[in-house]
């Protein structure tokens, strides 16, 4: 199935706001909060669907994260609680998928959890003040589990006591405050008809804002670099946790240091797989790789550069691919330089594992049957990829068997 054009994508979400901020004006309030839920719910979706319009790839949790502070930010502005109950279950999926699948720290969440809690207490939403202290909650239990597993503590049980204690507290102080306040209090606090309609005015050009930034902050390369084809080693044509995308895996994630005074690598055996499979040795420009494995193991999420150089390719559809032949902690000028993620470094070899954000490609039925079947004859697949001065790259399109697809 094709994807929207931004445009559409953009579209719709401004439309949306705009039909609340006239129901707004008209004192249809519940129908002016429903049209901005949904427009909250194109802006969540639109930020999968432009990154699989263009092919943008990155660390894709931090869509979770900018859809929860969207929705946090509109549900504030016209103080909506179902709007709030949308940004925290968003804001809880984030920090599973931050915590549990990328053992990373989801620190940030402190800022959306304060924010819960304070839309809890203008609203005197009990709703919005449960999924506040679940979110919370949610979030000190997987931060237990990331530091048990990071660092071998076992702070689990003081802290999801800590959870069950920030819980009550919160309850305490705000329950009271909800129970009393009546509607109609509520009614007369709250906003004139205009205000909401100007706050409901304000989040669609602003969630509109930001689709567009991340359009063009992940689509920059693409319109802006050099372009270079790499070598690609398929892995599955469906990503099943991105839906219809292919996962890709390039030889040149793996490299090997040539350090003076140490014998290269074994030759590449005749009847074995090109050398354009094989990771790449490449020289170290500087000193900063010597280190020790304690230091090593904290280079996770470091980036390097690697300085690529085109070669023959003998390919169809390809008359040269590109090939890392040195590695630097800045970027070279005058060279073309391909910004990686530092996954993992082993001292006792010099061996990389790298990521470049270039691991998925959309891709509809036809094409993923197209890509098995190269697969399956082993065809040669490249990755026409557009990167710029920085080393920041996106893939433009998959060159397979010779046939270009976009």
């Amino acid at each position: 199935m094709a994807s929207p054009s931004p445009a559409i994508i953009l579209g719709a979400t401004a439309l949306a706001f705009i039909a609340s901020a006239i129901a707004f004006a008209r004192g249809r309030d519940a129908a002016g909060g429903l049209l901005a839920f949904i427009g909250t719910l194109f802006y969540g979706n639109g930020i999968w669907l432009l990154a699989r319009a263009v092919h943008l790839d990155g660390h894709y949790p931090d869509a979770a994260l900018l859809w929860a502070t969207g929705a946090l930010l509109t549900a504030h502005l016209i103080k909506s609680r179902l709007i709030a109950i949308e940004a925290g279950i968003v804001a809880m999926a984030w920090v599973g998928l931050e915590t549990g699948l990328f053992r990373r720290p989801a620190h940030v969440f402190l800022g959306l959890g304060a924010g819960l809690v304070w839309l809890a207490y203008r609203t005197r939403s009990a709703a919005v003040l449960t999924i506040a202290v679940v979110s919370i909650a949610a979030w000190i239990a997987a931060t237990s589990v990331f530091v048990f597993s990071t660092t071998g503590l076992l702070p689990g049980a003081g802290l999801v006591f800590a959870a069950a204690t920030i819980a009550l507290i919160v309850s305490l102080l705000f329950a009271r405050r909800i129970r009393n306040r009546s509607d109609a209090a509520a009614a007369a606090a709250g906003p004139s008809r205009r205000l909401r309609a100007i706050a409901a005015a304000i989040s669609g050009v602003t969630l509109v804002a930001l689709l567009a930034a991340v359009l063009a902050m992940h689509a920059w390369p693409l319109w802006t670099g050099q372009i270079v084809y790499l070598r690609v080693r398929p892995v599955d044509s469906r990503d099943l946790l991105r839906g219809d995308h292919v996962a890709l895996s390039y030889p040149i994630e793996d490299v090997l240091l040539r350090v003076p005074g140490e014998p290269d690598a074994i030759p590449p055996d005749p009847a074995g797989p090109p050398v354009s499979l094989l990771p790449p040795m490449v020289d170290p420009i500087g000193d900063w790789w010597k280190v020790d494995e304690d230091q090593a193991r904290g280079w996770r999420d470091r980036e390097i550069y690697l300085q690529l150089q085109p070669l023959p390719a003998n390919a169809p559809g390809v008359a040269e691919e590109h090939r890392p032949v040195t590695v630097s902690e800045q970027p070279v000028p005058g060279a073309v330089n391909l910004a990686g993620r530092v996954v993992f470094y082993t001292t006792f070899d010099h061996s990389f594992r790298l990521l470049f954000g270039l691991d998925a490609f959309s891709a509809d039925g036809p094409t993923a049957r197209l890509i098995d079947e190269a697969m399956q004859r082993d065809a040669p697949i490249y990755a026409e990829v557009a990167v710029t001065s920085s080393g920041r790259a996106r893939i433009r399109a998959l060159i397979v068997g010779g046939r270009r697809v976009e």
